[in-house]
């Protein structure tokens, strides 16, 4: 089975075969409308100015319908994203900051009466109202259903444990698959959000397939700093402070809003001693 699942995934250029997902049989509210599937090519027929961002993650699929409880109308929009670090970027990507997070499936908020959202594995479910207003209670039921429902996992995608614990600020954590920090080098990053004392910066970890090839082209276009214990590659962003990457542990490791280069070198060495970059995930 394993030699199989390997050669379809070879024969279709790496990109794997997703099982096929039904749109939830929910029991406390009522179908509304038949379910409209998107794919790639077509989400900009319901998202217009939106569908960059998902088919920037990856989108594969959305599958969307009006569902009723009393007179209470929302539309449920299921965004299967192919994979469940994929998912967790875009729902962080659009999660509001200021809302708590609750433990229903990976993850989920309530930007209540209007809008209520949910990560389970490799989906993000937005609810919006239609008609009506969406209560605590109706918002956290639908949540809790749709995330028992979802196939998939109830847990953050465990790649997250390859970033620092320490002063990391909590939720801060989110994926890019283009250009982070808005630099065209820094791609398919893993990032959080760090504060020691009144020094804030950025810890990343690229998670490219070619970190060799990447590796090269950074030191191509970037300052080389050899005084480090291991090679750094130094640019200054803007409003951003310095931004250095190293090589270490077969991984490409980052840290940006640094004051200078000792900066860079120190936190790079912390970042390059914690255990959880030696992990397979």
């Amino acid at each position: 089975m394993q030699k199989i699942t390997v050669f379809l995934i070879m024969l279709l250029g790496g990109v794997p075969i997703l099982p096929a997902v039904e749109f939830p049989n929910l029991q406390e509210w009522t179908a509304r409308s038949n379910v409209i599937r998107f794919g790639p090519e077509n989400l900009y027929e319901y998202i217009n100015g939106a569908a960059d961002q998902f088919l920037s993650y990856g989108f594969n699929e959305l599958l969307s319908r009006d569902v009723s409880f009393g007179s209470l109308l929302v539309t449920v929009d299921i965004y299967d994203m192919g994979t469940p670090l994929q998912a967790f970027g875009v729902y962080r990507a659009e999660r509001p900051d200021n809302q708590p997070a609750l433990e229903i499936g990976g993850e989920a908020v309530m930007s209540l009466p209007y809008q209520s959202l949910l990560l389970k594995d490799r989906f993000y479910v937005k609810i919006n109202t239609i008609k009506g207003e969406l209560s605590e209670n109706a918002a956290r039921s639908l949540l809790t259903e749709l995330a028992e429902k979802l196939p998939g996992n109830d847990s953050l995608p465990s790649i997250l444990r390859i970033l620092p614990q320490s002063h990391r600020i909590p939720k801060s954590e989110g994926f890019v698959r283009q250009s982070y920090l808005e630099i065209s080098d820094l791609k398919y990053c893993l990032f959080a959000d760090y504060q020691d004392g009144d020094f804030r910066y950025h810890y990343f970890v690229m998670l490219v397939d070619n970190a060799d090839k990447v590796w090269s082209e950074l030191k191509s276009r970037w300052h080389i700093n050899e005084k480090a214990a291991f090679p750094i590659v130094i640019r200054k962003i803007p409003y951003s402070g310095l931004c250095g990457v190293a090589y270490v542990h077969g991984r490409l490791i980052g840290v940006a809003g640094c004051r200078d280069d000792i900066s860079v070198q120190h936190r790079l060495m912390e970042f390059a001693s914690h255990p959880g970059l030696q992990h397979e995930y």
